[in-house]
């Protein structure tokens, strides 16, 4: 079950006007870039270009090898997505474990109450832009599964934005934008128990952009 904490953190969130207003664009953003028609046919193909930029960018904000990235973000490919996805929403400690696994750790979580707790708050995510902030905010800003808590946050974020239907086929790349804003990035996170509402403004930001991104491979997938 969700803790009291988290319920109050999601009622919070949603009164923000801030965030109210980056919802409905980042909501608009991707409404537009699945609606092309490349993205209607052949979204297999999008889908995995998306995860490749985004685990080539999640390896430079880690300074990391590309290939272990690219372990983790396989589960963002049209193969695997929607199962894994939908595993996601029931329980999101196994998924978040499993991350972990394929990022070099034992799948252990530092806090796992408060990923236990994400599964009460996707009862009710059909459409929630604020879900995968918080799950993305959770597990990095707690640290909750040490120096891999930013890309297992990375991937367990995109799986919320699909499980959730706010970007259903995975195209977004928000690690663009994470990415050119590292050091901002670092700081929200850091701040995440104290200051959740700026990191999930920034999160928003980074979705925007991440449509920007999908709108590019739509446009390179259509010409090829």
């Amino acid at each position: 079950m969700a803790s009291p904490q988290q319920l109050a953190l999601w009622e919070f969130l949603r009164a923000q006007r801030e965030i109210a207003a980056r919802e409905a664009e980042a909501k608009e953003a991707l409404r537009a870039v699945h609606r092309r028609p490349i993205n209607l046919r052949r979204h297999e193909v999008t889908t995995a270009a998306s995860a490749l930029r985004g685990a080539k960018l999640s390896a430079l904000l880690e300074g990391d090898d590309a290939s272990r990235h690219t372990t983790s973000y396989s589960l963002l490919t049209e193969e695997k997505l929607q199962g894994v996805a939908r595993n996601f929403l029931r329980a999101p400690a196994q998924v978040c474990a499993q991350l972990d696994v394929l990022c070099g750790g034992e799948g252990k979580a530092r806090h796992p109450e408060r990923i236990h707790g994400l599964a009460r708050l996707a009862g009710d995510v059909e459409g929630q832009v604020l879900y995968p902030q918080i799950v993305h905010g959770e597990v990095l800003g707690r640290k909750i599964f040490g120096p891999r808590s930013g890309q297992v946050a990375r991937v367990a974020a995109r799986l919320a934005a699909v499980a959730s239907g706010f970007d259903p086929r995975g195209l977004a790349v928000p690690e663009v934008y994470l990415h050119r804003h590292a050091r901002r990035y670092a700081e929200v996170m850091g701040a995440w128990e104290d200051g959740p509402a700026a990191a999930v403004e920034f999160l928003l930001e980074a979705w925007i952009a991440g449509a920007a991104e999908a709108e590019s491979i739509a446009a390179e997938a259509a010409g090829a």
